[in-house]
Parts: C-alpha cells; structure tokens; sequence
C-alpha cells in the first residue's frame, strides 16, 4: 500500500527539519476555513509565511529569513542605482531598489503600520525596508519610499492575496523586470510544473522541470506555476496579472520551513515607479495534486476573463495606476501618470515607448481584430503599434503595424487593422506604444482597445436610383464578422470625417435591426468638391466598443 502524496511529504519533513530552538520567534494570524490554512507573520511585515492544508502541520512556505516567504518585493536587480551597495558585500556589484515587505538584508523587519483580521480577512498595510540598504544602516535599517497594503481571503480551497503599492517617494525607480510576488517555497518540493505551450487554457499537456541551483527563466503561458513532490502534490501560485515568465530555482540546503534549503518561484513583470504611481495586483495560492491545481486556477481565469474572446481595453480610470502600462524608453518617468483617466507622459528622448505584457494584454488573436488607441499629443506624431507573440520574450522586430500618423492638438482614435499583419494569430501576449516625438512633447492616452469584431465596411456614391435614393446620397453596407460576440452588441454608430476634420456621429442602426449579420445605411447628399470618410463601430449597452470597421472614403469629384 503506498501513502498518499501529503504523508509521504510529512515523513520527509519529520527527518529533515530543524529542531525547534531555530524556529523564529513570529507573531502569526491564520485564516482557516476547514479546507485551507493561512498565515502572516505580524513582525516581520505581515508577509504571508504559513501555507497548508487545514489539519495539517506541514507548512509550504519558506521563511528562513526575511528575504523568503510570500511578499511583495519588486527586486530591481543589481545595477547603479546605489552605488558602492553591495549584497552580500563581497558580490561586488551595485545593487537596486528593492523594498521587502519582510525586512531587509540586516534582519531588520519591516513594519505594520494597520492589521485586522476579522476571521474572514487579513487586512495590512506596512512600511517595508529597502534590502540591500539594511547592511548599510545600523538597526533598524532604511524604510523604503512605498506603502504596502494586502487582503486575503479564502475560497474554498484558494488563497486569494490582493497586493497595492503605493510609491511616495519622489524619484523614479524603473523600468526593471521586477518580482511580482517573490515565492519562497519548502524544498522537499522538486519538480516544477507550467504550461509552456501556445495555446493556454485549452488542456494541453503541462511542463515538468526539476530545477538545480541555477535560475532558470520558465515560460508560463498560463501566468502560474506549481512546486510538486515527486507524486504530484504540491503548491501552486498564480498571478493572473502578470507576466508570461518566471524565475524558477531550487537551492540545497536543510529542508522544513524554516530550512535554509529552498524552491523559488518567482514571477517578473516590467515595472516603472514614477511619483504618485500606484501598482496593484492579485495573487492566488493553492495546496493539492497538479490536477487539482490546474483546475481552480482555471476556474479563476474563466470568471476574471472569460474564455479569452472578449473585448479588451485599458481604460486609465484610477488615479496614478497606468493599467500595468510600463514606460519602456524616452519617457519623462516623473510624467508617466494617470490622472482623470487619462495616462500622459512627456518625452525624453525621439521614440517614447510604452509596453503591456501578461493577463492584462494577452488576448485571442483570432478575435481580435481591430486596435484603437485614443491619443492626444502637442505636435504632430506618429504611433507605431508592436505586439509580443507567446513564447517570446522580447518583441521581435517584425511584429510591427505600419505607423499612423497623428495630428497635434487634436484627440484623435488611432484605428489600426491587426488583421492584416501576418503573425497577428494564436496567443499575443503583450504590446507596445512607440511614438515619434521631439524632447518635451506632451503626450496623453484616454484608452487603448482591441475588439472581438471586425466589421467589413463598404462606401460608395449612389449617383443613380429609385425613389428610395437620392443622386449624390452615400450609401454604406456593413457586414459583422466574428459573430461568435454578435449577442452583446446593442446598436452601430455610423462616424463620418469630411475632409481632414474629427469624425462625428451621423447614425446609429439598433442591433434588433440587422438581419443576417449585415446591414445598409444612407447618409446625407455629398458634396462634390468633399472627400468623406466613414467608420463603423459596435457597441454594447454600456457604450462600450466591441468592434470597429476599417475607413472607407469617398474621394471628392
């Protein structure tokens, strides 16, 4: 008779933990729900340090020291940002901003500046250390420039952490590829799992990597990943709003969770911190079989995204949160900001380029036809539209659309055809904003949409006809494409530009109306000496857009 997977694990832990005087002195809170166990260590910035199933004494989550646990982090790497910082001191190299919700390198703990747990959640906000600063500073260290805040709570058998950074210094930190969260695991657990394929969340088979000492750069297409044992059970962490990428490593060592042996996991995201910039993100935690795993984590992406079809969009609605929009280069990091929601930013250099990556731009490409980028600039411009295939982890050169030009002083809707490019098809898992720009520029966008529609749009002068038409009246036909969406949408609006003016509404056709999927509308007599040009999107009950047409024009006489 074999054991099942979890006995298995405690025998394991029972000949290889520490004995108890090595434990830490940590001032724990729990959320138990009968199913999942949860615990953050007060003292030690209320980072999430217990994970197990409930009943159990097998805790999944490291916390050797206060580098380790489950916490927000954005480790920044090594690089000039404090010169003649080292860590560990005989690295001998600079080393970057890195705020630890647990504490610092000099075992200095962060802060907990508000704590409640009311039996259903965990509410927190602290006052983390900035690391590598703690060998530098005698006790108590060097408080980093944010605020963290986390809420957990339990669902059945998933742990759901909600993760905010509030940025109140007044430099800028950024962009770096940061930890988002830093995952510090047991490492009895040695194999990792993942989706690494093209076609997430359709059941493919998953991944399997035994990780040694060196970090290996994993690709999720799934945005999770689970640390097993060698018979599949295990914890698994899925950050949906992340990157397609991790950083995945496993380091010998004593085992337990208080063992400085270790599985890391740790998920990377581009991040940029300009005064006033607010990040947020979800983090949720597991404990089962890889099956199981894998089950409520897709459960979870269905409720947050559907079936990966429907409209996208990055509206710029919270004050100081660029909807995971990264400044990437020739950006004033100090401009990039939302406000009134609108995202502006001033240019530094020729092309201010900005990118998205992760759950909040992965879409369907085979769905998504059309992109709209609101943009407002203060000199004439020109927007070039990028996009990141998965599997990639930088954009490759010829996943571009041809550029559009932008008129200054002027809100103008960006429409690009992403149809037309050859790779736009199967998973796309970021995209990018580069604009031609001189230093100083003044830039600000009221939203970027992709569209489940793509509706085929044809003008033409009707010089001719009965008593229906009129000589000289414009008559457009348009038909829906991918109507897999066809339901939510409530009513088309017809938009006309004459000559180089802003289009304008002229029309709207009620949904209820249209037959077949297709349907005509005639607009006023043309003049003869006046080009026009027509546009046609879908919208939903809500006003928002669900699909566009290409631009089609009538050319003056």
């Amino acid at each position: 008779m074999t054991a099942p997977p979890l006995i298995l694990l405690i025998i394991h832990l029972i000949a290889g933990v520490p004995d108890g005087s090595q434990l830490p002195n940590l001032d724990w809170s729990f959320l138990d729900n009968g199913m999942l166990k949860i615990g953050v260590a007060r003292n030690w910035g209320s980072a999430i340090a217990y994970l197990s199933p409930s009943g159990s004494n097998v805790n999944l989550i490291n916390h050797y020291d206060l580098g380790r646990e489950v916490q927000m982090s954005y480790f920044f790497g090594r690089g000039q940002e404090y010169p003649g910082i080292y860590w560990p001191k005989i690295d001998g190299a600079n080393f970057g901003w890195n705020p630890v919700q647990a504490g610092d390198a000099g075992n200095n703990p962060s802060t907990t500046l508000e704590f409640r747990n009311d039996g259903s959640e965990i509410f927190a906000r602290i006052r983390p250390k900035d690391w590598a600063l703690g060998n530098y500073y005698p006790p108590p260290g060097k408080d980093a420039d944010v605020i963290y805040e986390e809420r957990i709570t339990l669902e059945n058998e998933v742990a759901h952490a909600h993760f905010r950074c509030i940025h109140e210094g007044q430099d800028v930190h950024g962009p770096k590829d940061g930890e988002v969260p830093a995952g510090y695991f047991i490492r009895e657990l040695t194999d990792f799992v993942s989706y690494a394929g093209e076609r997430p969340w359709t059941g493919e088979p998953l991944q399997t990597t035994r990780p040694a000492g060196q970090a290996i750069w994993q690709q999720l297409s799934e945005n999770w990943g689970a640390f097993a044992n060698r018979d599949g059970w295990g914890v698994g962490l899925f950050v949906p709003g992340n990157t397609t990428y991790g950083n995945i490593r496993r380091l010998s060592g004593m085992g337990g969770e208080t063992g400085d042996g270790i599985a890391i996991f740790i998920p990377h995201r581009i991040v940029t911190f300009a005064p006033g910039t607010i990040d947020e993100y979800d983090v949720y935690l597991t404990v089962g079989t890889i099956l199981q795993i894998r089950e409520r984590f897709s459960a979870i992406q269905r409720e947050l995204k559907g079936d990966g079809n429907g409209p996208f969009a990055s509206e710029f609605s919270q004050l100081g949160n660029s909807d995971k929009w990264t400044a990437l280069q020739d950006i004033r990091l100090a401009s990039f900001q939302s406000l009134g929601g609108e995202l502006f930013f001033t240019a530094a250099g020729p092309v201010p380029t900005l990118a998205l990556g992760g759950h909040h731009a992965a879409v369907n490409a085979d769905r998504h036809k059309l992109a709209v980028v609101r943009l407002w600039t203060s000199a004439e411009s020109r927007l070039s539209f990028s996009f990141l295939p998965l599997g990639k982890r930088n954009f490759p050169d010829d996943c571009h659309l041809e550029p559009v030009t932008v008129p200054g002083n002027a809100w103008q809707d960006c429409v690009l055809d992403l149809s037309a490019h050859g790779r736009w098809q199967g998973t796309v898992a970021g995209l990018k904003l580069a604009l031609q720009a001189e230093k100083g520029q003044r830039f600000a966008i009221e939203f970027v949409r992709l569209a489940g529609h793509h509706i085929e749009l044809q003008a033409q002068r009707r010089e001719a006809g009965g008593w229906l038409i009129t000589r000289g009246y414009c008559e457009l036909t348009a038909r829906i494409r991918s109507a897999v969406l066809a339901p939510a949408i409530e009513r088309f609006i017809i938009l006309r530009q004459t000559g180089v003016g802003a289009f304008v509404q002229v029309g709207e056709i009620s949904a209820a109306a249209v037959s077949g999927g297709a349907f005509t509308y005639y607009d006023r007599p043309l003049e003869d000496e006046i080009s026009c040009t027509y546009r046609v999107t879908a919208v939903d009950s809500d006003g928002q857009i669900l699909g566009f047409s290409s631009e089609e024009t009538i050319e003056a006489k």
